[in-house]
């Protein structure tokens, strides 16, 4: 047993020792003690006690070992042996989703998680922290793991590769990331992939032994590394018990030598690569042609500066000459794109060109940016923000977070690096000393010839136009003709001393207190205001500011296009703001707290308004909400490019799962706008005229809106801004009138049990399923908020049954739950996407769940995995004084007229709410008649 201390861990003083010049303070580094380890067998082990509120401890098995150790006739086995390792060992032969396991540690499925990644396979086990028997069925699950104990069941086995190719499938086009792949195949020699069409035949028919084999080279001790991170006290008897139950671990063999993908890399001579794009085309979207060029490391890496240092300012350089090559895209109408950055692969700066048509110009201009990068420098205010915002991060990070443990940790046990050798460049410290000068006169002599250009080329372009002689040639030609930089000029605020002084304070009418303690105030427009500050504890918008305004009047009001209403807010932000254009607003905006704006929106029921600042922004915030409310800009040009706009949109988002949501929508009369390809169809349809009328209609009655404000701030700062920008807001003489559509008087699906189909207009190999209930909302009340929830849960948990104990092809399924308070509905549904093979069983097994909840009572252990996994922004004890809660709170109270209700009644009825509950919610809302079957896949009509 090789000699155990107890160490300081270098790894973070590039934190720590920042933060000590940054506030002048000697910094006690015994805070951050870890026991570390090594046992004979190469096993390695870290455990890392974190003060504070965390309620999980985190115990975490990472493998040394990933896809780019696969052998040729073991592609997506790592990530297969992935799958199958949190499933079944011989000490746990029923592992994933399991209600009787996860009930007994008082955990949910949730808490097991596994990746893949090239270098690594991660294993993610967190119980609560005081369920401390816990710890020993996680290291006994991860000893089977490395001790040679996965079982490999062949209807598990088949199973996972089912599950394996629907994953492929499911996210998104398979053929948008076949040529990154063949890419990265030529560049290095590592992990060829299949062509799309022969990927489910490469996955079915893997060999198991070849699956044995690679978890019998890789899950050695040797190459793992056991991480435990949280609120704990006995690390000695934490410490104990891992050296126990580890070093029985038999090395076996000598250990085989590990691929390394980048050195091949950078050993290997420049490559020219074209590879033809595999995308799905459709009529309405063609890929472009994307232009890569690779600038290794060696090659523009600063010889005065350590590699960590390099690294640093290789991620600070790509951002400025990405800005910059931005900067020339800031016009409307422009239909190219451009990247460049760091890539997570290879030892490489990867500049990426976009564009349909116009190569050569395209590519002699982006050179000829980078060509005045070299020649006349970045500005200081380029510098300023870049290195800024870096810093600024670097300060905000919570350096004794279990994230940022877990993330450093990971580093070395991947990388296979001491503690004592881990890199500790203070970056705050050497970004402070960093001149601009001195980053001028290294980039002026850089070459920005690639060692590499990779082509991805869409069927229709002409693989003649691009020989890497021609290339280079129009690389030449910009290089020659070097570019000034000349910016836009951002404003300072959006509306001018003239406009906000002609603004008036508004009389405040009306002023009184609400249930939840909040202000009400209306103002002399009829606008009223509902405040509530507090100071939250914890939660995402801890520091900020949330304003949610909003109207009960959207596109019902108006007339029958409504997706060209719902979809005006977009033009309109595309279009600027006051004297603005979007690319002026988007600077300003961008040193903010709220870069990207607001969030614009109208709904059929509903329009309105969000966003989150911090207190120093809230004038600014509200110069946006007056203007897009009085004066939203009309300019055909930026029309014209939010149609291109979306025309790239829908080429990223090209997915058989929008599409089947979107159809799932129109079936249950939801109008949305859509997420598929119907989204860009209704974008070429639109009449900007008639959206831009339509917008102003539904902004200009003030009296019709209430804003609520939460979060940590002074009234008597904010108060005056608001009567000032809000209480000016129009109003017209006559109030919105809105008649109920035939739509929203539709309650629940009638007649008799129905089945529809969607073909989806091109070609995929997965089959989708709706299995939905929709029916009149019973009350309501909390007590109707957690029923609805906990059957949701219950749904879930029993639809991932149809893949991990049936063994189907399914990788992704969900229950879910949607209430529609405006109409008084929900509707529950499980929706799922399955191989055509299982489908007949994947349905059958869906409508048994439903039934078996309808006339079963669940389990006790199935029923507490259920509460454990409830989500309950609104009423958790954990969520009690965050800001989101109690925005949502006042939300469904002042819009929807939901009754306060106390966290503790809620916990309370939570606790109580029986088997014999859920079944009786099952049969309120899981009726036979509101049964909804839909169907999606690329074939006319279903076939079962």
């Amino acid at each position: 047993m090789k000699k155990i201390n107890i160490i300081l861990f270098i790894f973070l003083t590039q934190f720590l020792t920042a933060q000590e010049i940054e506030d002048g303070n000697n910094i006690d580094l015994t805070s951050s003690e870890i026991r570390t380890g090594q046992l004979e067998n190469g096993f390695r082990y870290f455990i890392k006690p974190i003060e504070g509120n965390e309620e999980k401890i985190h115990v975490d098995l990472i493998v040394r070992a990933g896809s780019r150790q696969e052998d040729e006739d073991q592609y997506n086995l790592a990530h297969l042996l992935e799958h199958l390792s949190f499933m079944a060992t011989e000490n746990f032969p029923d592992l994933r989703y399991n209600p009787d396991f996860y009930s007994q540690l008082n955990m949910k499925p949730q808490d097991l998680r596994a990746t893949i990644g090239g270098e690594k396979a991660y294993y993610s086990f967190r119980y609560p922290k005081e369920v401390t028997k816990a710890l020993d069925t996680a290291l006994s699950i991860y000893h089977d793991i490395a001790s040679g104990k996965i079982l490999f069941k062949e209807e598990a086995v088949e199973g996972e590769r089912k599950a394996i190719y629907q994953e492929k499938i499911d996210s998104r086009d398979p053929g948008m990331v076949y040529p990154e792949w063949k890419i990265f195949y030529y560049l290095t020699g590592c992990n060829d992939a299949p062509h799309p069409k022969d990927t489910k035949a490469a996955i079915m028919n893997s060999s198991t032994a070849a699956l044995k084999r690679y978890y019998h080279d890789w899950y050695r001790p040797n190459l793992m590394g056991l991480v435990v991170i949280g609120n704990m006290e006995n690390v000695d008897q934490i410490e104990k018990k891992i050296k126990e139950k580890f070093e029985d671990l038999a090395v076996r063999g000598e250990v085989r030598p590990r691929k390394d993908c980048d050195q091949n890399y950078l050993d290997s001579p420049g490559k020219f690569i074209i590879q033809p794009s595999t995308s799905i085309v459709t009529k309405e979207l063609v890929p472009k042609t994307s232009i890569q060029f690779y600038f290794r490391n060696p090659d523009i890496y600063f010889e005065d500066f350590k590699l960590e240092e390099n690294d640093l300012l290789w991620e600070l350089l790509s951002a400025m000459i990405d800005k910059r090559l931005k900067n020339e895209q800031l016009e409307y109408g422009v239909d190219y794109s451009t990247t460049i950055f760091p890539d997570g692969d290879l030892s490489a700066i990867r500049l990426v060109i976009k564009s349909r048509d116009s190569f050569e110009e395209v590519v002699r201009k982006v050179y000829s940016v980078l060509a005045g990068i070299s020649k006349y420098g970045f500005k200081n205010d380029e510098w300023e923000f870049i290195v800024g915002n870096k810093i600024e991060y670097l300060k905000e990070l919570d350096h004794n977070s279990m994230a940022a443990w877990a993330e450093a940790l990971e580093k070395i046990i991947v990388e296979d690096e001491s503690l004592s050798t881990s890199r500790n460049l203070s970056q705050i410290e050497f970004l402070k000393n960093l001149k601009l000068e001195t980053i001028n006169n290294l980039i002026s002599s850089n070459n920005w010839h690639p060692t590499d250009i990779a082509i991805i080329l869409p069927e229709n372009i002409d693989r003649n136009l691009f020989t890497r002689p021609r290339i280079e040639k129009w690389i030449d030609d910009g290089l020659e003709n070097p570019v000034q930089y000349k910016p836009i000029t951002a404003p300072f605020q959006l509306m001018s001393p003239d406009q906000v002084s002609s603004l008036d304070e508004a009389k405040i009418l009306d002023r009184t207190f609400g249930e939840y303690n909040e202000d009400i105030i209306v103002l002399e427009n009829g606008l009223k205001i509902i405040f509530k500050d507090l100071e939250p504890e914890k939660g995402r918008y801890k520091d900020k500011i949330m304003v949610h305004g909003f109207s009960p009047y959207g596109a019902d009001c108006l007339d029958s296009k409504k997706i060209e209403t719902m979809i005006s807010p977009l033009i309109i932000h595309n279009s600027g703001a006051g004297d603005y254009n979007k690319f002026e607003v988007e600077k300003l905006l961008s040193k903010t707290s709220f870069p990207f704006g607001i969030v614009d929106y109208i709904d059929p029921d509903e329009t309105g308004v969000k966003a989150e600042v911090i207190s120093e922004d809230m004038e600014l915030l509200l110069q946006l909400i007056y203007l897009s409310f009085t004066s939203p800009r009309f300019d055909k040009d930026a029309f014209e490019d939010w149609k291109l706009e979306e025309e790239r949109s829908s080429r990223r988002s090209l997915n058989p799962n929008y599409d089947f949501l979107d159809f799932i929508n129109r079936e249950n009369n939801i109008l949305q706008i859509p997420r598929g390809g119907k989204r860009f169809q209704h974008s070429l349809q639109v009449n900007y005229r008639n959206a831009y009328r339509k917008y102003k209609a539904l902004h200009t009655n003030a009296r019709d809106f209430t804003f609520i404000i939460t979060g940590d701030f002074k009234k008597k700062d904010i108060l005056p801004m608001l009567q000032k920008y809000l209480g000016n807001l129009p109003n017209t003489k006559n109030s919105m009138q809105c008649p109920e559509s035939q739509e929203s008087k539709m309650s629940s699906t009638t007649s008799n049990t129905k089945l529809r189909h969607f073909q989806i207009p091109y070609k995929v190999d997965n089959h989708l399923l709706s299995i939905q209930f929709k029916s009149k909302l019973k009350s309501r009340d909390f007590r109707e908020e957690v029923q609805i929830e906990l059957l949701k849960q219950a749904l879930d948990l029993k639809s991932k049954g149809l893949r991990f104990n049936k063994n189907l092809g399914i990788y992704f399924s969900a229950g879910t739950a949607n209430v529609d308070f405006e109409n008084n509905t929900v509707r529950f549904q499980i929706l799922l996407d399955s191989n055509k093979e299982d489908f007949e069983k994947a349905l059958k097994g869906s409508k048994d769940y439903f039934h078996d909840l309808r006339t079963e009572l669940v389990s006790e252990n199935f029923l507490r995995t259920v509460k454990n996994s409830a989500y309950l922004p609104k009423w958790g004890a954990r969520y009690k004084n965050t800001n989101l809660a109690v925005q949502r709170r006042l939300y469904d109270h002042y819009r929807h007229d939901l009754d306060k209700a106390e966290i503790e009644e809620v916990e309370q009825y939570l606790n109580q709410f029986s088997a014999n509950d859920l079944k009786k919610t099952a049969l309120k809302y899981l009726r036979e008649e509101d049964r909804l079957i839909l169907t999606g896949n690329s074939d006319k009509t279903l076939k079962l």
